[in-house]
């Protein structure tokens, strides 16, 4: 992934002759996720289309998200890292009905994936009673 450092990236920002890191960061990630569509494609893998869906995640684009998620799905139906990433989309979305019932597929998939019963926890409070009494 693609990430601008805290410390020191203004001085790219200003040299001269340089576009705006703003600039250089947006072609980056164009680039990325045009070559990640084209591996998807072209091999039709379960980690292709993971990447994918996480470029399009940090791209803002979660409807192609939650569909290249969805076609890895379609490769691998128990892959709890494709439910956690529609899940993540649709709630950004402001989909939470369908967000929870992607995070119960990944609790139910991968239960040592802490973060998913969190988060379930936080959208759906009635998930936090039924985990509490089930440990009881």
């Amino acid at each position: 992934m693609l990430s601008v450092s805290p410390h020191g990236w203004h001085k790219y920002a200003t040299r001269p002759g340089l576009p705006p890191i703003g600039t250089i960061v947006a072609t980056s990630s164009i680039d990325q996720v045009h070559r990640a569509e084209l591996d998807a494609k072209n091999s039709s893998s379960v980690d292709d289309y993971l990447k994918l869906s996480v470029l399009y995640y940090h791209s803002q684009q979660y409807e192609k998200c939650i569909q290249a998620a969805h076609d890895a799905l379609g490769l691998r139906p128990n892959l709890a890292e494709a439910y956690a990433n529609m899940a993540a989309a649709l709630h950004t979305l402001g989909r939470d009905d369908e967000a929870i019932t992607a995070l119960r597929e990944v609790v139910r998939l991968r239960p040592d994936m802490a973060f998913a019963k969190t988060d379930l926890e936080i959208l759906d409070p009635s998930a936090a009673i039924r985990t509490r009494s089930e440990r009881m």
